[in-house]
């Protein structure tokens, strides 16, 4: 199916058509989500009703973006007030900003910025990885970026879309040796996000292996100029160098490992989040059946030799349903991050040094970040991890298949969701 609509009509040929479709299905799906099925649903408790208007992107940490887009950065120095704005990189906004000079309000301007970015991001990537990889396997991994659940946040008011475009540009810029174009795409990133640090150490380790030039290493070094502007200019406006890394502390965030924080996460996945509050004892039904879904898929692994191969697929998408309906959210998450790094180093030799070297310090960011929020979408703004994805889907379509299909129901779920006001990563 995936290889007969690449070459329908020649479109595994262009360099455009092919993901540019495929994004604008993704959006537009998700634009009917939020504008013509999330004001009518019923609201959850704690949710709030949605206007089919274009309030309806901002939500959530859109309202930073916006504040420093009509007010301007602002800052006091404390470890408990919480919601200030220098948390937020200053390059989306400034775009916003730009666009609202031509009269389009906030809304407006940061939803056309993240969803023009978005399909961009498409566009380069496939571009860029049909050089590596063949039209089948880009083709799988166009998918699973356009319709993974998290690629909601390309599509309300944050800044995924605009990090994805400029982190692969800069990804295939350096692939390609053109070191100055690397720079430039680098230093926005790291002007976009705080993640967008490691492409410099990308950079520095794929020169140092692949023993390239000076200009190589230039361009890890200049890379860095977004986020060191961002810090002079927290130097000059605040007194403080780092006030985008303090201001974090309020979010009880701290540089190294949220052991606890992991902790909590396995266990919401093992005991259920009542257990963790009331003790297991009180309500064992969470953990039996997640013992029950266990058993039964080591009892497929064991004898799946001995099994027909249809009866191990539909064995194994029904225990992976069941155990979501458990689950819920924890699995997702543990899948999307420790499944990531488990699919980063099986294919580390078909990703190659820069793929999987960006994937790799990534992680280190995500890990030493202090905490766990949030993780699972920083894991999806790192590309590295859809490419792996990608392979994986390529070499087994059938499961490939299955896996679109639950992408596009939680894609469809947490659309609904994030609109309403209810965190979803």
């Amino acid at each position: 199916m995936v290889k007969e609509l690449t070459n329908k009509s020649g479109i595994n040929q262009n360099n455009w058509l092919f993901p540019g479709l495929v994004g604008l299905l993704s959006r537009s799906f998700l634009f009917l989500l939020i504008l013509g099925i999330a004001p009518i649903v019923p609201i959850p408790p704690n949710g709030l009703p949605v206007e089919a208007n274009w309030s309806a992107f901002n939500t959530w940490d859109s309202f930073f973006y916006e504040s420093i887009a009509t007010q301007g950065y602002q800052y006091i120095p404390s470890n408990i007030i919480q919601g200030q704005n220098v948390a937020f990189f200053p390059f989306f906004p400034l775009l916003c900003w730009l666009l609202m000079q031509l009269g389009l309000p906030f809304n407006v301007a940061g939803t056309i910025i993240n969803n023009s970015a978005f399909l961009g991001a498409l566009v380069v990537l496939y571009n860029w990885l049909k050089q590596r990889y063949t039209v089948q396997t880009v083709t799988w991994i166009i998918l699973v970026v356009a319709f993974c659940p998290f690629s909601i946040f390309g599509t309300f008011i944050y800044t995924e879309g605009l990090f994805l475009f400029v982190s692969i540009a800069a990804l295939k810029a350096f692939d390609q040796k053109k070191y100055q174009q690397a720079a430039f795409w680098g230093a926005i990133a790291t002007a976009t996000r705080p993640n967008g640090v490691a492409l410099i150490p990308t950079f520095l380790w794929v020169s140092w292996r692949q023993k390239r030039g000076i200009q190589a290493y230039l361009s890890a070094v200049f890379s860095g100029v977004g986020i060191g502007l961002y810090s002079l200019y927290c130097g000059w406006q605040f007194g403080d160098f780092f006030a985008f890394v303090r201001t974090q502390q309020a979010w009880e965030r701290q540089a190294g490992v949220d052991w606890e924080g992991w902790k909590m996460l396995f266990s919401e996945l093992v005991f259920g989040s009542e257990d963790m509050m009331k003790g297991l004892s009180r309500n064992p039904s969470h953990f039996i059946l997640m013992g029950i879904v266990f058993a039964i898929a080591s009892l497929i692994i064991y004898f799946r030799s001995r099994l027909q191969v249809n009866a191990v697929y539909y064995l194994a998408c029904v225990l992976f349903l069941l155990a979501w309906l458990v689950a819920g959210d924890a699995l997702i998450n543990i899948l999307t991050i420790f499944g990531g790094c488990y699919l980063l180093w099986k294919f580390r030799n078909k990703l190659g040094s820069l793929i999987f070297g960006y994937g790799l310090f990534s992680y280190l960011i995500i890990f030493n970040s202090g905490g766990t929020i949030s993780a699972e979408r920083f894991v999806y703004s790192t590309i590295s991890v859809a490419i792996a994805l990608g392979l994986l889907l390529s070499r087994y379509p059938r499961y490939g298949y299955a896996t679109l299909s639950f992408f596009v129901l939680l894609l469809t779920l947490y659309c609904v969701r994030f609109a309403q006001h209810l965190w979803v990563a």
